[in-house]
Protein backbone atom coordinates (compact mmCIF):
# COMPACT_ATOMS: atom_id res chain seq x y z
CA UNK A 1 0.00 0.00 0.00
CA UNK A 2 1.48 3.30 -0.70
CA UNK A 3 0.53 7.09 -1.91
CA UNK A 4 2.08 9.83 -3.75
CA UNK A 5 1.07 13.49 -3.77
CA UNK A 6 1.61 16.41 -6.08
CA UNK A 7 1.41 20.28 -5.44
CA UNK A 8 1.75 21.96 -8.75
CA UNK A 9 -0.48 24.81 -10.98
CA UNK A 10 -2.05 22.90 -14.02
CA UNK A 11 -3.43 24.07 -17.31
CA UNK A 12 -7.34 24.31 -17.55
CA UNK A 13 -7.18 22.26 -21.14
CA UNK A 14 -4.64 20.68 -23.45
CA UNK A 15 -5.88 23.93 -25.83
CA UNK A 16 -5.52 27.27 -24.25
CA UNK A 17 -5.54 30.67 -25.01
CA UNK A 18 -4.85 32.19 -21.77
CA UNK A 19 -1.80 34.17 -22.17
CA UNK A 20 -0.79 33.87 -18.41
CA UNK A 21 -0.93 29.93 -18.60
CA UNK A 22 0.85 30.40 -22.14
CA UNK A 23 3.38 32.67 -20.52
CA UNK A 24 3.75 30.18 -17.68
CA UNK A 25 4.21 27.26 -19.89
CA UNK A 26 6.64 28.89 -22.00
CA UNK A 27 8.57 29.80 -18.41
CA UNK A 28 8.37 26.17 -17.77
CA UNK A 29 9.84 24.91 -20.89
CA UNK A 30 12.88 27.41 -21.41
CA UNK A 31 13.96 27.29 -17.37
CA UNK A 32 13.15 23.51 -16.95
CA UNK A 33 12.85 21.71 -20.18
CA UNK A 34 8.95 20.54 -19.63
CA UNK A 35 5.35 22.33 -20.15
CA UNK A 36 2.38 23.27 -17.65
CA UNK A 37 0.61 19.96 -17.46
CA UNK A 38 -3.34 19.60 -17.13
CA UNK A 39 -5.12 17.93 -14.63
CA UNK A 40 -5.87 14.88 -16.89
CA UNK A 41 -2.23 14.64 -18.17
CA UNK A 42 -0.85 14.33 -14.76
CA UNK A 43 -3.64 11.90 -13.94
CA UNK A 44 -2.59 9.83 -16.93
CA UNK A 45 0.85 9.63 -16.05
CA UNK A 46 -0.23 8.07 -12.51
CA UNK A 47 -2.42 5.68 -14.13
CA UNK A 48 1.14 4.91 -16.33
CA UNK A 49 2.42 4.75 -12.59
CA UNK A 50 0.25 2.28 -11.42
CA UNK A 51 -1.51 4.93 -9.13
CA UNK A 52 -5.64 6.42 -9.47
CA UNK A 53 -6.58 10.07 -8.11
CA UNK A 54 -7.24 9.91 -4.51
CA UNK A 55 -8.74 13.84 -3.76
CA UNK A 56 -7.86 17.09 -5.03
CA UNK A 57 -8.12 20.51 -2.71
CA UNK A 58 -6.93 23.96 -3.77
CA UNK A 59 -4.61 25.42 -1.67
CA UNK A 60 -3.40 28.25 -2.77
CA UNK A 61 -3.61 30.54 -6.30
CA UNK A 62 -3.90 28.28 -9.01
CA UNK A 63 -2.37 25.20 -7.09
CA UNK A 64 -4.05 22.38 -6.20
CA UNK A 65 -2.73 19.52 -3.59
CA UNK A 66 -3.52 15.75 -5.35
CA UNK A 67 -3.36 12.25 -3.81
CA UNK A 68 -2.79 9.69 -6.04
CA UNK A 69 -3.33 6.04 -4.35
CA UNK A 70 -1.87 3.28 -5.08
CA UNK A 71 -4.07 0.28 -7.49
Amino acid sequence: MGAACSCSKTGHTDETDDEHELEHDLELLAVHGGALRTESRLDALAEAAGLRPGGREIVGWGRALRRYERV
